[in-house]
């Protein structure tokens, strides 16, 4: 998966965090929360920053939104980033995955040649 996309989903998660996880406080770095990927009970273990990503202390874990929203919407990652690709209106697939440049097919017209983005 291209990391623009996943940098946008979890940007976008982090923007709206306390709709889906209610329990995160407002920290000096972004919020703090219990982690809910193992019945965490400390809402001061796991802080996620700005960037969406998150790092749970109490079991030196690096995660994301994107883990943390899967988890609580019972989806696996790739479901996840699937419904949010959709969901935000992320054309991923036009994106060269290897350096995130547009590619471009040529299509043939009766009349001239048209450079498009791929579809």
């Amino acid at each position: 998966m291209n990391n623009e996309v996943i940098q946008k989903i979890n940007k976008h998660l982090f923007e709206t965090i306390t709709s889906w996880l209610p329990e995160a406080k407002v920290s000096a770095q972004g919020y703090q929360a219990c982690n809910p990927l193992r019945g965490d009970k400390d809402p001061s273990s796991m802080t996620i920053y700005a960037d969406g990503k998150a790092f749970d202390f109490a079991v030196n874990q690096s995660l994301d939104c994107i883990n943390l929203w899967a988890e609580r919407n019972r989806m696996n990652n790739s479901d996840a980033i699937k419904y949010h690709i959709e969901k935000l209106d992320i054309h991923s697939n036009h994106f060269n995955h290897k350096n995130n440049k547009p590619k471009l097919k040529v299509y043939l017209d009766a009349k001239e040649k048209k450079e498009r983005p791929s579809e």
